[in-house]
């Protein structure tokens, strides 16, 4: 296979044997994998987890980023797909709304457990190392 690249997020473009087809199947988000090492050069005493568990209620859900010590933070990565159906993504509407509800219930959990919540979205993304060196000194100051 080969890579192609859609938005920020990367692809592996595959053959399936079966039918002789070429299908994408996702991968983890390279602005992500950016995001997570920028904080550990950065910021090197931090405790900082990708993809932390958080529970909220019945459901688990996932924190992109997640910072514990010296600050509380959770970091979401949103590109454009997080926030606009897009069928690659999504099987359905009702698969989208409910990404939509999980997105929703984050903030929520961040608010309650005293996280301060950031969205990284595209505005962000084309100087990322700034963007993200700029929110975390801008919430150390303010601790």
């Amino acid at each position: 296979g080969f890579v192609a690249v859609q938005s920020v997020q990367i692809f592996f473009v595959q053959k399936n044997n079966k039918e002789g087809k070429y299908m994408l199947t996702k991968a983890r988000s390279q602005i992500e994998e950016r995001i997570y090492l920028i904080l550990r050069e950065k910021f090197p005493g931090f405790v900082i987890v990708q993809n932390k568990t958080i529970d909220v209620g019945p459901k688990k859900l996932y924190a992109d980023i997640y910072i514990e010590n010296p600050i509380r933070m959770v970091i979401e990565v949103s590109p454009v797909q997080h926030r606009k159906m897009n069928e690659f993504f999504y099987k359905d509407h009702e698969a989208f709304w409910n990404a939509q509800r999980n997105d929703k219930l984050k903030k929520e959990w961040a608010s309650k457990n005293d996280f301060t919540f950031i969205e990284l979205t595209e505005v962000h993304f084309k100087d990322i190392e700034q963007s993200v060196v700029e929110i975390v000194n801008e919430h150390l100051k303010g601790e």
